[in-house]
């Protein structure tokens, strides 16, 4: 079996602990705990683990990877950074607090700067340090990697902000619509899945529509086509959206029945 580029970049098994390793499957079996993990045909994580069981004459246990949202950043920092998998694990360890204290951080934010005003921080706040971030994919930063430092700083806002999406979801929609209104947006929300692969395909080149191949050279074009996404999410909020903070679910029901009294007669008028 063919070893993926990824995999290719972890260090070798010193020659005691790969005997160790072949010793132990020799005596115990394969440990169907640790599968060797593919990729299109191709061994992603357990080269080790496979060339040790072929040693061993004992059959590897396989599983198919599947990529999954924001758990491919560690893919992603393998490739860019050029660091192991255990070290691109520990990296996403700023990504999760970052997301963590964003969202604390909006949950205050929304009611000290609204709704609105919270939600255009959400969007251009990721939206700008997505586009930077990928720019700036190999260049350092206080002796680190700066696309880790400002990927950080993105979740802040990326993440953080799902502290008001949620709730926002609800507010928006008057009490008779509330249950098929936010359906319908985590509807949108799944569309959303499949235009976003392919219109990467379409700006990088790639001839793969459901999982686009980028090359390096187009890293910083991907990086400002999602980071227009969050841009475009901070402008719908922000000059659009409806103002909820410090009002009841009646309040805004009132309010929402109100105008649309008002359209209604002016649409009777215009009859």
């Amino acid at each position: 079996m063919q070893i993926h580029p990824l995999c290719a970049l972890v260090p070798d098994m010193s020659e005691a602990e790969f005997g160790d390793l072949v010793d132990s499957m020799r005596e115990h079996g394969y440990d169907k705990r640790f599968p060797v993990w593919t990729l299109d045909g191709k061994i992603l994580d357990g080269r080790h683990r496979y060339e040790a069981a072929k040693k061993a004459k004992v059959e590897p246990v396989y599983a198919e990877w599947k990529p999954r949202d924001d758990k491919d950043t560690p893919a992603l920092f393998v490739l860019l950074l050029k660091v192991t998998p255990q070290e691109a694990a520990k990296m996403m360890i700023l990504l999760s607090v970052t997301g963590f204290l964003g969202r604390l951080s909006f949950s205050y934010f929304s009611e000290l700067l609204g709704r609105r005003v919270a939600g255009g921080l959400l969007g251009f706040g990721a939206g700008a340090l997505t586009i930077i971030a990928g720019y700036h994919y190999d260049a350092t930063l206080f002796g680190m990697s700066a696309f880790w430092l400002l990927l950080g700083a993105a979740f802040f806002f990326a993440d953080g902000g799902f502290a008001i999406v949620g709730p926002y979801a609800a507010e928006v929609w008057p009490s008779h619509l509330r249950t098929t209104g936010m359906g319908s947006a985590y509807g949108f929300g799944g569309i959303g899945k499949i235009i976003g692969p392919v219109g990467l395909a379409l700006i990088v080149g790639s001839s793969n529509y459901l999982k686009p191949d980028v090359p390096l050279t187009q890293i910083p074009t991907a990086f400002v086509y999602l980071g227009c996404w969050f841009l475009m999410a901070g402008a719908v909020y922000l000059f659009f959206g409806l103002e909820t903070r410090g009002k009841s679910i009646e309040q805004i029901d009132r309010e929402l029945n109100a105008a649309a009294d008002v359209a209604a007669s002016a649409t009777i008028r215009r009859a």
